[in-house]
């Protein structure tokens, strides 16, 4: 099913807290097959928790030369009432508090998704967890 040799390009960019590992995965998944296939690799679906992260995401999209595409990140939507915070990292549970939503994007969706096109590079927007897309996996180190 995966083609892991053919669809993978690994990015090592250093910020400012640790060096991370980006794996711009750019075969189409839903977002429970993207969490399962970083899992398997002993990653997780990327945190972007601040403007250095946004910055060293989009220079690694743009350098595995993915410009024009979705990719999944690692936060949900939780969408019972009662459950606060509204949207967490799905690995640790953690409130999603850094935010870079498109303007007059929709927060309905279950999955967060970001976009690479240029022209709103890294803005991201909520989605339905069942639609494929690329994705991105992260090893923090």
């Amino acid at each position: 099913m995966w083609k892991l040799a053919a669809f993978l390009v690994l990015v090592s960019l250093a910020s400012r807290a640790a060096a991370q590992k980006y794996t711009i995965v750019t075969e189409q998944a839903t977002y429970t097959q993207a969490l399962a296939f970083c899992k398997r690799l002993g990653l997780t679906l990327v945190k972007e928790r601040s403007l250095e992260d946004t910055d060293a995401l989009n220079e690694a999209i743009s350098a595995a030369g993915e410009t024009a595409h979705f990719f999944y990140l690692g936060g949900f939507h939780q969408q019972d009432n009662i459950l606060t915070p509204e949207w967490i990292w799905i690995d640790t549970g953690e409130e999603i508090t850094y935010e870079n939503w498109s303007t007059g994007a929709s927060k309905d969706g279950e999955c967060l998704v970001r976009t690479s096109a240029s022209s709103v590079a890294g803005n991201w927007m909520s989605s339905t967890c069942t639609v494929q897309r690329y994705f991105i996996c992260e090893q923090e180190e």
